[in-house]
């Protein structure tokens, strides 16, 4: 590997282990594939840890740090699936884990499932179910 690589990958590497060195976590479910029959949509988050309280983490490595509203509407709907599965150890956060591509970097975004960002990315993963549904309707009139 070229040299300047090999740097640039281990800036990335140890961001992330300073991170991970003050969580103290322990993973309590790792790309669990879920369904949820009767919303009909399913999905593989990449890990279920606990770090004081349940959280649903989505890692994810891209030229750009930054993260979109799509990647939070995503981790809301791994959240509600795991709860539908494990009601009992219900998620109490989400977070996104992002790893640069191109470039040394490690960041991490967390919410609440209280909070009204979730609410929000929750309502539009709904609605763009009913969207799907609704479209497919329209498909089978025409």
């Amino acid at each position: 590997l070229p040299p300047e690589l090999v740097t640039k990958a281990l800036v990335a590497f140890t961001s992330f282990e300073e991170w991970a060195s003050g969580c103290k976590f322990d993973c309590i479910g790792a790309e669990v594939a879920l369904v949820h029959s009767q919303l009909r949509y399913g999905g593989m988050f990449d890990a279920a840890l606990v770090h004081g309280r349940p959280t649903i983490c989505d890692w994810k490595t891209a030229t750009s740090t930054a993260t979109y509203p799509e990647h939070i509407i995503q981790v809301a709907a791994y959240a509600k699936l795991w709860n539908d599965w494990r009601p009992e150890r219900p998620i109490e956060r989400v977070a996104i884990l992002k790893i640069g591509k191109d470039e040394p970097s490690f960041g991490h975004h967390v919410w609440q499932v209280d909070s009204d960002v979730f609410r929000a990315a929750w309502r539009a993963f709904t609605m763009c179910m009913a969207l799907r549904s609704d479209l497919e309707r329209i498909k089978k009139a025409v």
